[in-house]
């Protein structure tokens, strides 16, 4: 079974370049850190951060020493980098299949119990996640929960936010701007309509235009090499089956200098 080709496949295998790979996060204390413009990203490894109030202290001090303010900031932390590993550097891969991410998925379960907290900031709006094996929590920070979106009649949860730029730019107007890639679960698969308006609305609450916008109705993005093998923040850890899968379907919209464009993906029999 071969792997779906996405548009995002350039971005992704950048992406992949500048994340620690499973080797590289050792030690504890701040063992990823990237700003860009207004975007700032980090992961943090080490018990004394496994607290909201640490999560909270540590992204009132990366605020106070950015050079530019962020509108997103993201901090994941975690009590070991055995457990790092497993999520930082998405699936490790560009060419992945169904059958593989399961099988890779099983033995990432079988290692025990995972813990994983995530700090999560859009504007003002903050929030903080937690996992336990399969115990999940969130709690409200400041102002509203920032993961949720609603636009074109759907109503959506972002799971991952992920920026990147590109080593040189592939657009015809000669710019080569900080690219989003985000991950939504929608109430319902939305049509080539919807999905615009959620990508629109992705747009505002993010203050960037250049976004690729995935949604599905699960959280199980199987085949994207970007994201990590499950969504850490779910009670639901039994991947779906590959029939089930493919009939729940995706969206995908992407932006150029022509406007946003949105289709469903097409899987491999």
């Amino acid at each position: 079974m071969t792997a779906r080709i996405r548009a995002t496949s350039l971005i992704l295998i950048v992406l992949l370049a500048v994340v620690p790979q499973s080797g590289d996060v050792i030690g504890t204390g701040i063992v990823f850190d990237r700003h860009m413009e207004d975007l700032r990203d980090a992961a943090v490894v080490g018990r004394r951060f496994m607290k909201a109030s640490s999560l909270i202290n540590l992204a009132n001090e990366l605020k106070k020493s950015s050079s530019t303010k962020p509108h997103l900031l993201i901090i994941s932390a975690f009590g070991n980098s055995e457990d790092a590993s497993q999520t930082l550097a998405g699936k490790g891969a560009t060419e992945i299949t169904y059958a593989g991410v399961v099988e890779r998925l099983q033995a990432a379960q079988a290692r025990g119990e995972f813990k994983m907290m995530r700090y999560l900031a859009i504007g003002n709006n903050a929030m903080v996640q937690t996992v336990s094996g399969t115990k999940v929590s969130r709690s409200v920070v400041s102002g509203n929960d920032p993961t949720v979106v609603s636009a074109g009649g759907r109503a959506g949860e972002i799971l991952h936010i992920f920026f990147n730029k590109l080593p040189r730019s592939i657009r015809a107007d000669g710019r080569n701007p900080v690219v989003l890639s985000i991950y939504v679960k929608t109430d319902k698969l939305p049509t080539a309509r919807e999905a615009e308006a959620i990508t629109r609305s992705l747009q505002r609450m993010l203050h960037h235009e250049d976004v690729r916008v995935e949604m599905r109705t699960d959280t199980w993005f199987l085949d994207d090499p970007g994201v990590p093998l499950w969504y850490p923040f779910s009670a639901d850890q039994t991947p779906p089956t590959y029939a089930d899968y493919r009939a729940r379907g995706e969206m995908f919209c992407f932006v150029d200098e022509k406007g946003i464009h949105c289709r469903q993906a097409q899987f491999p029999n």
